[in-house]
């Protein structure tokens, strides 16, 4: 079960029970599946008061799970120079940065998160005079110049990036210019060995590392190496042990993530069966959705839009719909599922009903022998309309089986022309529903079998008359003889 859904399942339960308000929900899933579950390092330079020295040991704060703060040396400073209030990505309150001059620096015990192999991300803000070369942040504890990288900063307005491997080999991979005494957010981002420089969230720079050899030393500093101390203001400092993109960047504006609308219901499968359904819920993102179904009485949520339930004995259940639409959205709807003392019977009782509405058409064609020549009205024979029954019943059933709902429907609606179905006129007018899309069918085939019919059964009502015609002139001259008479007039009577 994937992560988000046992917490879902968990805080229904909990839900359901009146234990948890219903904001935790959204509040904690929200949080689970944010950008932060990348950072693995974030100062924001917060956790002091303007123009005053940040002191003590691990006093500047880390405020990501790894907890890995920093202590000052030489006294860096708080100011309330900042680059941007709120934060454009989090929108979290940023009134504070972090002064570093004449020496100051931090000193962090951790493994800088570049000395580690995979993608990683670096970005902060700086605002520097650019008056020397300098390392604004140099990966060892120590100021000796190997194993370390450095991120430096020039008089020429440039900021770069190298390192030196554990055998003391320089790997030089980007630099670009920025601007000075400016407020400039960079992020680098490296994505197995090729490494890219953002500047405000544009890509400026692309080195690929052809032979890596990384360093594997412990402890980093911000300013740090003496004689080379970074003179300038830094901000809001993040590390991610993923390659972010620039739209999750710190200084990129997230974009609103539109809550999912969750609408439970049911509908049948082509055999009648129950499900649950879930297809009317929306999201205005078009985000991929998850749906988890979870049923009164069971411990696991099913997934999936359309979930059949045909496993459910009779009874009413409450059922408790969740949508995810994967970027921190979740809502959820609740309805009372009513299965009935079986399905199947219910289906045989709907089949039963749509049977019996057949009933009317063969009625139809029951009384319509007279409507076979434009008005003529010459019977058929019994075995005709027999044969005609079987063929109207075979396409009828096609026809509603096919079309249920929409048969079933107008049936009904012409279910009140029965009450005067006895006058020919009546009759005419059930046939000739010429603009009905089910019926309309179903009285064309009628129509046409009772043409060839009518057909066959007047050629043999012109024999039969011939017939008669022969019989009754012989009748006038032999009636005397009364056996004779009564022999002929039962041939008659056989030949009819």
């Amino acid at each position: 079960m994937p992560n988000w859904l046992s917490h879902v399942d968990q805080s229904i339960r909990l839900l359901n029970q009146n234990k948890l308000p219903i904001c935790y929900l959204f509040l904690s899933a929200t949080l689970s599946s944010s950008a932060f579950a990348a950072t693995v390092g974030y100062w924001k330079f917060e956790s002091g008061i303007s123009d005053v020295a940040a002191i003590g040991p691990g006093s500047i704060i880390d405020s990501s799970a790894s907890k890995d703060h920093g202590t000052p040396i030489g006294n860096p400073a708080y100011r309330s120079d900042v680059p941007t209030d709120p934060i454009p990505q989090t929108q979290n309150v940023n009134l504070l940065s972090l002064e570093l001059s004449d020496g100051a620096e931090v000193h962090f015990n951790s493994k800088f998160i570049f000395h580690e192999t995979g993608d990683a991300t670096m970005e902060f803000w700086i605002k520097s005079p650019l008056t020397n070369h300098s390392g604004a942040l140099w990966t060892r504890a120590d100021d000796d110049d190997a194993n370390r990288f450095n991120f430096w900063i020039n008089s020429d307005n440039t900021f770069g990036m190298d390192y030196r491997s554990p055998t003391g080999e320089l790997h030089r991979l980007l630099q670009t210019s920025i601007p000075s005494n400016t407020w400039v957010h960079l992020g680098i981002v490296r994505i197995n060995n090729e490494y890219s420089i953002y500047r405000d969230g544009t890509l400026v720079g692309v080195a690929t590392d052809i032979n890596p050899d990384l360093p594997d030393s412990i402890g980093w500093q911000l300013s740090g190496r003496t004689d080379y101390n970074y003179v300038g203001y830094v901000d809001s400092l993040r590390v991610s042990d993923v390659a972010l993109q620039p739209h999750e960047f710190l200084n990129a504006i997230a974009e609103t993530n539109a809550i999912p609308v969750a609408v439970a219901g049911t509908s049948l499968d082509p055999s009648l069966a129950i499900q649950l359904d879930a297809s009317l819920s929306s999201d205005n993102d078009n985000d991929l959705l998850n749906f988890a179904w979870l049923i009164e009485g069971e411990a696991q949520a099913r997934l999936g839009e359309i979930v059949l339930v045909s496993h459910l004995q009779a009874g009413d259940y409450q059922v408790t719909l969740t949508v995810d639409d994967g970027n921190g959205g979740i809502s959820m709807d609740s309805m009372l599922l009513a299965i009935p003392e079986s399905t199947i019977e219910t289906h045989h009782n709907t089949v039963d009903s749509l049977i019996g509405k057949l009933k009317i058409i063969r009625r139809i064609v029951v009384a319509l022998p007279s409507l076979a020549y434009d008005g003529h009205r010459e019977k058929m024979k019994k075995h005709h309309k027999r044969k005609i029954l079987k063929a109207i019943d075979k396409v009828a059933v096609h026809l509603f089986t096919d079309n249920f709902q929409s048969a079933y429907d107008e049936l009904l609606s012409l279910e009140d022309k029965l009450s005067s179905f006895g006058s020919r006129n009546h009759r005419k007018d059930w046939v000739t529903i010429d603009n009905s899309p089910i019926l309309g069918p179903v009285t064309d085939l009628i129509s046409d079998l009772l043409v060839i019919c009518g057909d066959c059964s007047r050629s043999k009502d012109k024999h039969k008359h011939k017939y008669n015609d022969k019989y009754k002139h012989e009748d006038s001259h032999e009636r005397e003889n009364s056996d004779n008479w009564k022999m002929k007039t039962n041939k008659r009577q056989y030949a009819r």
